[in-house]
């Protein structure tokens, strides 16, 4: 499996309560767990 973060985005609701966050179907969950990458920790 090959998992491609270049299009992932934070929805609106992400930043501000005023947005709705849509709701991902449940076929989008994975039955494994994913472990790679760097954890992005803002600086403010």
């Amino acid at each position: 499996m090959e998992l491609d973060f270049n299009k992932a985005y934070n929805p609106f609701c992400a930043y501000a309560e005023g947005y709705a966050c849509p709701i991902p179907p449940s076929e989008n969950d994975l039955q494994l767990a994913i472990c790679a990458g760097v954890k992005y920790e803002p600086k403010h």
